[in-house]
């Protein structure tokens, strides 16, 4: 009997420990816990522009009528005046500059058998230009006429005018023709070298 009485009072004295720990832990719930924010956020409001549309009256169209004739046009003023035997011009024969009788592509060959880019109907392009490194002093210019092989590298040069008369300069400006590049002409599937003219200046 005794052993009942002392689980009771540990009963009810766990009791009392549970509801005090609750009450201090609510408690400090409250006080620690930040308070929720009443205000309202602000939007802001940007006003929409009124596009206004003003009607435009339709415009009634009269369909023709069935069986009708359409509207005469306007006469055109004509102030040609036409003549009863007209002048007939004797024909004109154009001279062939080409350089080339019977080529198909209108690139010329000369008497020698080379190419020359003159003759060409275009331009080649210069694929891969490598600019020659200047020197300090040193200024006037340098005419070549070059061999471009089939490949488009240049194979052959000629110094046809120039006032550079700097070895070195003449040198530098050699290394970089050679490795330079440039467009590969054919003729009717036939790879040809050619001879085109380029300057360099230096100032």
């Amino acid at each position: 009997m005794k052993l009942f009485k002392e689980d009771n009072f540990h009963y009810s004295r766990n009791i009392k420990v549970a509801v005090i720990i609750s009450e201090f832990l609510i408690l400090c719930l409250f006080l620690f816990w930040p308070a929720p924010s009443l205000k309202t956020e602000r939007k802001i409001y940007f006003p929409e522009n009124f596009i206004t549309v003003a009607d435009i009256p339709s415009t009634e169209i009269t369909p023709p009528k069935p069986g009708g004739m359409p509207p005469p046009r306007p006469a055109i003023p004509i102030d040609f005046v036409p003549i009863e035997d007209p002048e007939v011009l004797p024909d004109v024969v154009i001279p062939d500059n080409s350089n080339a009788a019977g080529s198909k592509s209108g690139i010329g060959e000369n008497k020698t058998g080379e190419y020359y880019a003159s003759s060409f109907p275009f331009v080649p392009r210069q694929i891969l230009e490598v600019v020659p490194s200047k020197m300090e002093g040193v200024s006037g210019y340098i005419k070549l006429s070059l061999k471009i092989g089939r490949d488009g590298f240049v194979k052959d040069h000629r110094i046809i005018a120039g006032t550079i008369k700097n070895q070195e300069l003449i040198k530098n400006i050699l290394d970089a023709v050679y490795k330079s590049r440039w467009q590969p002409i054919s003729i009717e599937g036939e790879k040809i070298e050619y001879w085109i003219e380029k300057t360099y200046s230096f100032n």
